[in-house]
């Protein structure tokens, strides 16, 4: 038996490394780096996952944290960007890589997870089906699970493809448990799947009950009573829970401090108006979109993954190898497959209860499996006779016919996409049918075809979905010059302070401090600190679908406020001194901001600066008024006049250029359109009322400039507020500069923050650190608990004479997570133990008898 398993370990592994070897012929056809200047790198992959890979390189190499950072937004703990993002062992790999080559590391990582899937889908079929599937069609299998329509499409979400890959194992622990065994499989892979990424682990486990189920429901034995027959599936599913809670308790040195983080985020909350006894999308979208180079859109998933494989799930079921208690629980199963993705309730809890609004179907690799499995079911009793043909030949034509039907009614997918399909479908089933009739050369060159046929098929889809950018070389460019910008600006001032950057273009590419190494103002993360962008978007930069802010141009009175003492920028913001020994880099160049309230400042002023109103420009202004300790109005209104010309409005603004000021609007709108733009006094034009687009924005003005015109290419009826205001840098100044005074010498560190204070009088100590109950503060050896400022920094109170403060952060729960690992480990390893010592015994009783 152990024999066995080395054997089918070996098979699998053979199967992954062929699966390796065609990515890698892919990779060159497709001149995708290493081999080309392409990548994999595309939508969030090229937003978000570069920075974090940078970011990750950086803590293996200790030069970050994932236990806090200031890089994290306004400083963070990184738990729930590991967790999410970073934990896959396979990104152990960045530390072969420069930061300028991470996306070669990328499009390598994808390669692997793709193998590791038809590696463990291998295994997973030689083991469930007892090697009664015949070896090419297992490989033929494992190619369709590791190439499905979900992985090529899902290539630039490289985090959920762990979920795939540890799939198999974790359902062929199920099966262990159906059959009446602890199954340590189970365990260990629930645990891993978890840790690895927790949001397709926990993916994975709410399946594995539901497959659980369906696997005790299909050893239901008819020749036993009901009542032996349900004593059985009780025993089961006690098996099948208590291993999978073991495999949950041991991912709790990663799951429980994400899942207290989680709930301090701004997306923690459940929209109950979410839940409704609906559908989305069409049924028979489905088989339509079961096409060549399809993608699953709201309407419809696409599960593509060879016409091998459909042709062998429709023969399952008119097949009369299988019994009709078998088709009937394969068809129960079917419909609840179909139900998790088209029914509201359930397709809600395989979303874990979160609003998808992008990347549909994020758990439809789950259908993949199910399609897979009852062809690999039908492939365990499959025997070359005329018999098995015609069932072939009839599965063929049905689905043939109602996708070439279907189109006809509604054509959701194109004629190129149904041809290549249809004739791919049919070559199959030709190849099929010789291999099932005829013996000898005629067989093995029908294998050889019928292998070359969905491997073309598999890449040819890959081809049409996956989806590239062009820009390796530009990106590596980008990278170098970047990070020597930042390298020389720490350099010159290695103080602790933030760091903004300006964008004419919409983007989202806001993690490149965690990319770069410098402390930021903001972040893009699937869960963002709740109380950071509550803050950020009353100082002016509006909040994004509770996932990032829009910092796009300077807002000198908040940025102040946050601490951010340089701008990068691609123009010149008045009031700012060009730092000339830095050199201009990625077109922008270091800006100096004189108004910058440091890090570590005290004042005798006791400010709390709640948040008591949605006016930007009020609020902030109070804030300042609060550390003068008197009221002092920093913004003046400006007067502007509206010319309107058809579709398009321009906002004239009176006001003459000063050095000692800088004007910004404010334009909030009520609808969405992807063409509306703002041509800012001419000098950048950026986009507006649509995604990504910014609310407040600066405005740059010329010498001698007497007025300022906002033109826009939307009329005046989208916007529903117009606010343009005069920032007087006089008045900033008088607040920043005897703040600048009280400036405290800390050390800032990721984590700590240290130091000793004189103190003359009472007074407070003010933090532009988020409080957080991660925080260990002491004054004197003493714990204390802070006070907020700004709903968000930390006030502490200072008494007369010396203090020593101390601040250690620790990831909330992450020491209770570990202990609860180890215990758990220590319990399976024990009961593995005791478990083989009493196979061992009997064993050797046998023996002796």
């Amino acid at each position: 038996m152990k024999k066995n398993s080395h054997n089918l370990f070996l098979q699998s592994l053979i199967c992954g490394s062929i699966g390796l070897f065609l990515i890698a012929i892919f990779f060159v056809m497709e001149h995708l780096a290493p081999f080309g200047n392409k990548s994999l790198v595309a939508a969030d992959a090229s937003i978000q996952y570069m920075d974090f890979f940078s970011y990750l390189k950086d803590v293996l190499t200790d030069k970050n944290s994932f236990n806090y950072s200031f890089s994290n937004g306004l400083g963070g703990s990184g738990i729930v960007i590991f967790s999410y993002y970073l934990a896959s062992p396979i990104n152990l790999l960045v530390l072969l890589f420069s930061k300028s080559n991470l996306q070669s590391f990328y499009d390598l990582a994808v390669a692997i997870k793709l193998s590791l899937a038809i590696a463990t889908f291998s295994y997973y079929l030689q083991k469930r089906f007892q090697t009664e599937i015949k070896p090419f069609f297992v490989l033929l299998l494992s190619l369709c699970y590791g190439f499905m329509q979900y992985n090529i499409a899902q290539s630039y979400n490289i985090m959920w493809l762990d979920g795939v890959y540890l799939l198999p194992l974790i359902l062929l622990g199920v099966w262990e448990s159906s059959r009446k065994k602890f199954s340590f499989t189970l365990a260990i892979s629930i645990g891993l799947s978890i840790i690895f990424n927790w949001y397709t682990g926990l993916i994975n486990c709410i399946f594995s009950f539901f497959w659980m189920i369906y696997e005790s429901a299909l050893s239901y034995d008819h020749k036993k009573t009901f009542s032996v027959n349900f004593s059985s599936m009780l025993k089961q599913m006690f098996l099948f829970i208590l291993a999978a809670l073991g495999g949950i308790l041991l991912s709790s040195c990663v799951f429980l401090p994400t899942f207290f983080s989680l709930k301090n985020g701004a997306r923690s909350s459940l929209d109950i108006s979410l839940l409704k006894l609906t559908f989305n999308g069409s049924i028979l979208n489905t088989i339509e979109k079961y096409a060549i180079g399809v993608g699953s859109t709201k309407d419809g998933v696409a599960l593509f993954s060879g016409s091998l494989t459909i042709i062998f799930f429709i023969s399952y079921f008119l097949s009369e190898m299988k019994s009709k208690f078998q088709k009937i629980v394969s068809g129960l199963m079917a419909i609840f497959i179909l139900a998790i993705i088209y029914w509201i309730p359930l397709s809600l809890l395989f979303s874990l209860m979160k609003e998808v609004d992008s990347y549909w179907y994020r758990y439809s690799y789950l259908a993949s499996f199910f399609i897979i499995f009852v062809a690999g079911s039908y492939l365990s009793t499959f025997k070359y006779t005329k018999q098995q043909a015609t069932t072939i030949c009839k599965a063929a034509l049905l689905f043939l016919v109602s996708l070439i039907v279907l189109y006809q009614f509604k054509p959701i997918i194109t004629n190129k996409q149904l041809l290549v399909t249809v004739i791919g479908c049919i070559i199959t089933l030709l190849l099929l049918v010789l291999i099932t009739l005829f013996n000898g050369k005629t067989r093995y060159t029908a294998v050889a075809g019928l292998i070359l046929m969905t491997i073309f098929e598999l890449g040819l889809n890959a081809k049409w979905l996956i989806a590239t950018n062009n820009n390796v070389s530009v990106y590596k460019n980008y990278v170098v010059n970047k990070q020597k910008q930042i390298n020389t600006l720490k350099a010159y001032d290695s103080g602790s302070y933030r760091l903004s950057q300006t964008s004419e273009n919409l983007t989202a590419n806001y993690d490149e401090g965690l990319g770069y190494n410098y402390w930021p103002i903001t972040s893009y993360t699937s869960n963002m600190i709740a109380k950071q962008m509550n803050l950020l978007n009353i100082l002016g930069y509006r909040t994004e679908q509770n996932r990032m802010n829009i910092v796009n141009s300077p807002i000198t009175a908040t940025d102040s406020l946050l601490g951010v003492k340089y701008v990068l920028s691609d123009y010149n913001i008045n009031g700012f001194k060009k730092v000339s020994s830095i050199s201009l880099a990625n077109g922008k160049s270091v800006y100096k901001n004189p108004y910058y309230f440091p890090m570590a400042f005290t004042s005798s002023n006791k400010v709390t600066a709640k948040i008591n109103t949605w006016n930007t420009f009020d609020y902030t202004s109070n804030v300042y008024s609060d550390f003068a300790g008197k009221k002092i109005a920093i913004y003046e209104p400006l007067k502007y006049k509206i010319i309107q010309s058809g579709n398009s409005t321009i906002y004239n603004v009176q006001v003459k250029y000063h050095k000692n000021q800088q004007v910004f609007g404010n334009l909030t709108w009520n609808q969405v359109n992807n063409n509306n733009n703002l041509n800012i006094n001419n000098i950048y034009t950026t986009g507006y009322a649509k995604w990504l687009s910014p609310s407040l924005f600066y405005i740059p003005m010329k010498v001698n400039q007497t007025n300022i015109n906002i033109a826009t290419n939307f009329p005046q009826s989208v916007g529903t507020l117009q606010q343009f205001y005069a920032l007087n840098l006089k008045k900033i100044a008088t607040v920043t500069q005897k703040i600048q005074k009280q400036k405290q010498k800390l050390i800032f560190k990721n984590g700590r923050i240290y130091g000793v204070i004189k103190a003359k009088k009472n007074t407070y100590l003010y933090l532009l650190v988020s409080k957080d109950k991660g925080w260990k503060i002491k004054i004197n050896g003493k714990n204390v608990q802070p006070a907020t400022f700004a709903s968000d920094f930390m006030r502490l109170k200072l008494n007369k004479g010396s203090n020593k403060i101390s601040l250690v952060y620790k990831t909330p729960y992450l020491s209770l997570g570990f202990l609860i690992t180890f215990v758990t480990l220590l319990l399976l390893v024990t009961l593995y133990l005791i478990k083989g010592k009493i196979a061992f015994k009997t064993k050797s009783k046998f023996l002796e008898q």
